[in-house]
């Protein structure tokens, strides 16, 4: 929801509150988060105060601490734990009388957990709003150097998803530029992460990113701080499969420990983008694009995924618009991309044990992906900066 804001209260966890009370928007996101990482999400938020793609956090506040042992959890079991009986038995505790170490509980505790309240900056719209394919695929680009940004101050979004990734119309000018910075790696910094940051920042001018931001990335609550590798992170996941990588479907489809990468943040992205352009409005009355939604957000992901990519300007089908028409050699080439760097990911990082290596792998990987897709956009832009909407006999709406 987005709130009009206008004097901000005093007395509450406080980062860079305006220093005047002029009237602005500003959204007030509220969550239940476990206790044990109650202040990741506001110091994650602090971190990111100011660099590109991201918003300004204004206040974090717990509304209410009464001591009381309450959880969002006794009823609500992850995916992994309903479909696993054994598991699910577990549901099932005495909440109101505190194990000891003479009478300890036959049964897990519960996860407790509690509400926290975070109001930022930039209050966003669906991507499905663009008007255009490059302005799409721009956006979405400022978004993925936001969730860079997240990376390169230790945390990994883990959720990216459409809910996650919004549009500004019209585009919001940030504090900062984009800035390459490695610094997390100290001394360690090897040739690999050198020479794909270099190549970033290369890309940065020749595509002229300069401070106006059209979307962002959103939320933190499912971060984790990537760098210290505590091991499997798949205790609690995003609920929206539609915008999972495979990897990480099929360990959860398995009951199996999946280590969160950078590679799966990448390929969310993607589905993200291809979400976006097949959902948009204007496209409603359009036959095969609704089949072509029932594909993108069922179990024939994959199917939609390849229909989209047959798709071309050069010779355009308009049952399915000319925007997606647009699309489909763009995300052909990003998905190449996308497989080609998960391979080369496996090869550096299966079986591996040492965490200055996974370090390592993991910015490479994250500063490869991220300068891949930027060379993809500057391939294709000048074809979709050429688009312009047509209205067909299918209906009165410019696809």
């Amino acid at each position: 929801m987005t709130f009009a804001v206008g004097e901000f209260v005093q007395g509450l966890t406080r980062s860079s509150a305006p220093s005047s009370p002029s009237r602005m928007q500003a959204i007030l996101k509220a969550s239940w988060v476990r206790r044990s990482s109650a202040s990741l999400e506001m110091d994650i938020l602090k971190k990111c105060e100011g660099l590109f793609g991201c918003p300004r956090l204004y206040y974090s506040l717990n509304p209410v601490d009464n001591g009381i042992p309450t959880s969002n959890h006794i009823f609500l079991p992850t995916a992994e734990e309903a479909d696993n009986a054994e598991r699910l038995s577990g549901f099932h505790w005495t909440s109101w009388k505190k194990a000891s170490k003479k009478t300890p509980s036959p049964t897990p505790m519960p996860q407790w957990s509690s509400m926290h309240v975070h109001v930022h900056s930039l209050a966003g719209s669906s991507l499905t709003l663009f008007d255009d394919p490059m302005s799409l695929m721009a956006g979405i680009l400022h978004a993925v150097l936001g969730w860079l940004n997240m990376l390169q101050v230790g945390a990994l979004h883990r959720d990216v998803k459409i809910g996650n990734v919004l549009a500004l119309i019209p585009p919001v000018e940030m504090e900062n530029l984009f800035s390459v910075n490695h610094a997390l790696l100290g001394t360690k910094c090897d040739e690999a992460v050198e020479m794909e940051a270099a190549r970033l920042e290369n890309l940065l001018v020749k595509l002229g990113v300069g401070r106006n931001v059209s979307a962002f990335i959103s939320d933190a609550d499912s971060a984790v701080e990537w760098s210290d590798f505590p091991g499997p992170r798949s205790a609690s996941r995003s609920a929206s499969e539609n915008f999972m990588s495979a990897a990480n479907l099929i360990s959860l489809k398995r009951n199996q420990p999946h280590l969160h990468t950078p590679m799966d943040d990448l390929y969310s992205f993607f589905y993200v983008a291809q979400w976006a352009a097949v959902f948009r409005p204007s496209t409603d009355h359009l036959p095969l694009v609704k089949g072509l939604r029932d594909s993108v957000s069922g179990l024939g992901r994959s199917d939609g995924t390849n229909e989209l990519k047959q798709l071309t300007h050069l010779n355009p089908d308009l049952r399915y618009g000319l925007f997606l028409n647009f699309l489909g050699p763009v995300f052909k080439d990003w998905l190449n991309e996308l497989d080609t760097l998960a391979v080369n990911f496996g090869v550096a990082t299966r079986g591996e044990t040492d965490v200055a290596k996974l370090r390592l792998a993991f910015f490479a990987t994250a500063y490869r992906g991220v300068g891949d897709l930027m060379e993809v956009i500057h391939k294709h832009q000048d074809s979709l900066r050429s688009y312009q909407p047509v209205v067909v006999d299918l209906g009165d709406t410019p696809i």
